[in-house]
């Protein structure tokens, strides 16, 4: 299975792999501005079940409502997998329990959600901050030593260039960058809780989305400039 980790792996070359990044988040933003209108038409909590509900009708709301709840648990279980994986690079003698760690943390944040609305609220909001400010940090430290060591005396990296000829090795590619920018959907599962109405939630999106893509885009920079 491909994971946004290993991008580079199969794309060695700067430009197209910036671009992929780009027109990636192009295509999300795309996306986002055609469903919006459909999340301010939408003053209900559910998520894709009741965008659909509210678009086709019950039955299609049903079927894509179960396979919502499926995609979200394998996608919880992807995320878990590839911090895992993660981890076991920091600390390499963590790469030998990479599964029972996964398995771990999907089971330790799935009885976090027992203490109640409000602490997973609090969890999920704590960990969000923690990991942008580390990914912020990671970014500056990358230009600042792309800074300050320049480019003098600094060799060309030897990359072993991957055969991307193929459909197969492009689409894991760009599914990869499609899935790192997903998300933007999540907030219409609370769309009839919001005080502002359904309106704010397909803004919120919109400006979430450029959010991520700019967040994404800089930070790529900085790994590709280092």
């Amino acid at each position: 299975m491909r994971t946004p980790g290993n991008i580079a792996e199969t794309v060695s070359d700067p430009f197209t792999y910036m671009m992929l990044w780009i027109v990636g988040g192009a295509f999300v933003l795309i996306t986002v501005g055609t469903v919006a209108e459909l999340f301010a038409l939408t003053p209900k909590s559910g998520g894709i079940y009741a965008l659909v509900q509210n678009a086709f009708g019950p039955y299609p709301g049903f079927v894509i409502g179960w396979t919502d709840v499926m995609a979200s648990c394998a996608a919880g279980a992807v995320k878990a997998t590839v911090l895992a994986e993660y981890a076991s690079l920091l600390f390499p003698q963590l790469e030998t329990v990479q599964t029972p760690l996964a398995v771990s943390l999907t089971t330790i944040f799935a009885l976090l959600q027992l203490g109640g609305i409000k602490l997973g609220s609090q969890i999920q909001q704590s960990a969000s901050t923690v990991f942008g400010l580390i990914m912020v940090g990671l970014s500056l430290a990358l230009f600042a030593g792309y800074m300050l060591a320049g480019t003098a005396d600094a060799p060309p990296a030897q990359v072993e260039p991957k055969d991307v000829s193929t459909l197969v090795l492009w689409g894991g590619v760009v599914t990869a960058i499609v899935f790192t920018y997903d998300g933007w959907v999540a907030p219409t599962y609370f769309s009839g809780e919001m005080e502002k109405g359904a309106g704010e939630v397909a803004k919120g999106a919109i400006r979430g989305t450029l959010f991520v893509i700019a967040f994404y885009v800089l930070l790529n920079l900085a790994l590709v400039l280092a």
